[in-house]
């Protein structure tokens, strides 16, 4: 069985150098550093969900340059070869997908109830997240040819790139929203905090 190599995963090279995977990366990073602002920001439930936005953005950042799924792809290819199971490797992709795909699904009804009590901002968030998985479904189904549609070219970038930079958008501007809303509700506290003072007489 062949050993999966440190140096094949973290082969610190750079995935795609183009302009929009580079404004990708900084949306998924402007993403993380809005969510950290709302983690310390907000409590319970709302706290969890920013969290989970957190988290995510940031490996989805990292990875769009590390590129590490390509990796693990190259490794689990060379294992099916030397264990003799490559011929029967779409059944064992199929049945990854189906996992991956349940998975998403699963998470995806916990965030739906998270969101649904943490405002628009959240609810906006959550769609760029839908989209994002979507993106993250497809290129998992490369396996299957699907990886020549995500290639193709719409106004000279990849469909894949398009999809992905629409979703991390949607999430910043979520995540945006989110924290415009929170200050907008502590001035209307605070307002209403504040007693008024009697207007004077005239003498």
């Amino acid at each position: 069985m062949p050993m999966l190599s440190v140096d094949a995963i973290f082969a610190f090279k750079l995935h795609d150098s183009g302009p929009l995977a580079w404004v990708v990366v900084g949306a998924y990073l402007s993403a993380a550093g809005l969510a950290l602002l709302l983690v310390r920001q907000t409590s319970s439930r709302e706290r969890l969900f920013w969290l989970i936005v957190l988290v995510l953005s940031l490996a989805l950042g990292l990875n769009k340059q590390l590129d590490l799924q390509s990796n693990f792809t190259s490794f689990f290819r060379e294992m099916a070869r030397a264990q003799g199971w490559y011929g029967s490797r779409r059944t064992v992709q199929a049945f990854f997908i189906a996992a991956l795909a349940g998975g998403m699904l699963a998470g995806g009804a916990l965030l739906i109830r998270m969101a649904a009590r943490a405002g628009a901002g959240a609810r906006l968030a959550l769609v760029g997240l839908v989209l994002v998985a979507a993106f993250v479904l497809l290129r998992a189904a490369s396996f299957h040819h699907v990886d020549v549609v995500l290639r193709v070219l719409v106004g000279g970038a990849r469909l894949c790139n398009i999809i992905e930079l629409g979703g991390a958008l949607l999430v910043t501007a979520g995540a945006a929203l989110a924290l415009v809303q929170r200050s907008r509700g502590k001035s209307v506290r605070r307002r209403l905090r504040t007693p008024r003072r009697p207007a004077k007489r005239g003498a």
